[in-house]
Order: structure tokens, then sequence, then C-alpha cells
């Protein structure tokens, strides 16, 4: 009996790492892309205004 509520602690541990680490990796790739988005933007303020400046 306790090795198989053990097993099954060793179980949800691994489920809730597991779910740790996708989570971490979908915030990264949520802030990447934001961050990303918001550099283009920039970008192409910077050009737009530079290019209706000139």
């Amino acid at each position: 009996m306790h090795a198989k509520a053990m097993n099954k602690w060793m179980i949800n541990f691994c489920t809730f790492g597991v779910y740790i680490k996708v989570s971490v990796t979908n915030i990264s790739i949520f802030c990447a892309r934001v961050l990303i988005s918001s550099v283009v933007f920039a970008v192409m303020s910077i050009l737009m205004y530079n290019f209706e400046g000139s």
C-alpha cells in the first residue's frame, strides 16, 4: 500500500512538473511573440515617420 501511494505521488508530481514546464514554455513563446510584434511595430512606425518626413 505504501509503495502504491508513493508511486501515485510520484506520477502526480511528474504530471505537475510537465504541466509547469509546458506553461512556462507557452508563457515564454507568448512573451517572445509580443516582444517581436512590439519591435516590428516600432520599426515600421519609425520607417513610416521617416518616409513621410522626407
